[in-house]
């Protein structure tokens, strides 16, 4: 038996490229993964075991950062050579509605947030074939999970009987066309809405098993983001392209997700039209109004514009800033300021927020809201809570939206929204 002292660090060489898999048999809380947007690599891993979980219900933004900043373990240790978040950390699922300042409607059931803390933590760094494993009690076993790390382990689960799933969606095609439509009448540049992120959600009353479901996301629709979080009440699992921020030693990453176009095959070629760009530069403008009054006096640089990248068969444009916070702030301060993700609500925000709150009566629950680890070094790695389904007592949960500005066909932004739900209903079909 490998047992490990209390605030222990292990660092485990030569992990192989089936790790993740392999850890996923051994039903961990939560697993946030992070990879190359544009040649699918795994980049960094982080998977908790044995977390105490923290559900918050009906908590406004204040409290749930307030609970975020407290969860956070201290940096006990000082090994600078170590990958982001790697010294420990907590796993945070903050929903819409919290962020949004919306409040949610009588006898809802799924929390406005989860904060997990692990009490085993393992960080991979996949471009050294390394992983870090940081246990916070005396207790833990690590012969599995170096078993696991070192690809000993299984990497399959047993399939689990499939009964066919009937998926409803909460609003009609001409439900949504007709409120879109009075939607779009004050939206336009120069207008206080210029555009706006409307969305469908699907329900059904089956239920899957969430690691098996995210076993079959990972090899159906590999993204930038793959993460998933099991707590007593809920259960999410994601696959998404949208990343919110990245944050190492006070230098940030932050991304957005313009116009999107469905495409068939790779000979595809896009030619963004006008309504399309006009649809990123409503992002674009989001993204920088919510970075700017944290950057330090440099300011913020365009890392990359109009970025063409593909997921699902759906083509996106993407632009990325890159900058330092100003003296004072730090990473709940970011992610706070960036959420819910301009990409997810639409730009200028209180207004989107609003135009949003006014069109659709279903309540949106984790979907547009933000997920992500944050270290205990003062990092934190996160994405927006798009292209992932979730699990309650209830049934299973999707949810998806699209951009609309003026130029928009509203039935189209509907198949659009259907559409990107695709993936999420294949992982759990047959």
């Amino acid at each position: 038996m490998n047992v490990a002292a209390a605030n222990s660090l292990t660092i485990v060489p030569d992990v192989s490229s089936d790790a993740v898999s392999s850890l996923l048999t051994l039903v961990p809380d939560f697993v946030f993964e992070r990879l190359d947007p544009h040649n699918r690599q795994p980049q960094q891993t982080h998977v908790g075991f044995g977390s105490e979980s923290n559900e918050l219900y009906d908590a406004n933004a204040d409290e749930i950062f307030a609970a975020l900043r407290a969860g956070l373990p201290s940096q006990s240790n000082t090994d600078f050579d170590l990958p982001p978040g790697a010294g420990g950390g907590v796993m945070a699922m903050i929903g819409y509605e919290a962020l949004a300042g919306r409040a949610l409607p009588a006898g809802e059931t799924t929390p406005s947030a989860v904060i997990l803390r692990p009490d085993i933590l393992v960080t991979i760094d996949h471009a050294s074939d390394r992983a870090w494993v940081r246990t916070e009690t005396a207790s833990a076993d690590l012969d599995q999970i170096t078993e696991a790390l070192k690809g000993k382990g299984s990497l399959t689960r047993a399939p689990e009987p499939q009964d066919q799933l009937a998926w409803t969606p909460a609003i009609s095609e001409a439900d949504f066309v007709a409120f879109t439509r009075q939607a779009q009448l004050d939206m336009g540049r120069g207008n206080p809405v210029e555009g706006a992120v409307l969305s469908v959600r699907m329900t059904t009353s089956g239920r899957r098993d969430p690691v098996t479901a995210y076993q079959r996301l990972r090899e159906l629709n590999p993204s930038t983001y793959m993460f998933l979080v099991q707590s007593r009440a809920i259960q999410a699992w994601g696959a998404t392209s949208l990343g919110l921020v990245r944050l190492e030693d006070g230098a940030f990453v932050a991304e957005t997700d313009g116009a999107t176009h469905p495409y068939e095959d790779d000979a595809f070629v896009w030619t963004p039209s006008a309504k399309e760009i006009s649809e990123y530069d409503v992002v674009v403008g989001a993204l920088r109004d919510a970075l700017t009054p944290l950057t330090d006096q440099n300011g913020l640089t365009f890392a990359s514009e109009m970025e063409e990248r593909r997921f699902f068969n759906l083509a996106h444009l993407f632009a990325t800033f890159t900058g330092h916070l100003k003296p004072g702030c730090d990473a709940t301060d970011l992610v706070r300021a960036l959420s819910p993700h301009g990409a997810a609500v639409g730009h200028h925000r209180q207004p989107a927020l609003d135009a949003i709150a006014q069109a659709e009566t279903t309540p949106r629950g984790p979907f547009a809201g933000t997920i992500g680890f944050f270290g205990s070094d003062g990092s934190v790695d996160a994405s927006a809570f798009t292209r992932s389904m979730w699990q309650t007592e209830e049934g299973l949960f999707v949810h998806a939206g699209a951009k609309v500005v003026p130029a928009s066909v509203p039935v189209e932004e509907y198949r659009e929204c259907i559409l990107k739900t695709l993936a999420l209903r294949r992982c759990v079909e047959e």
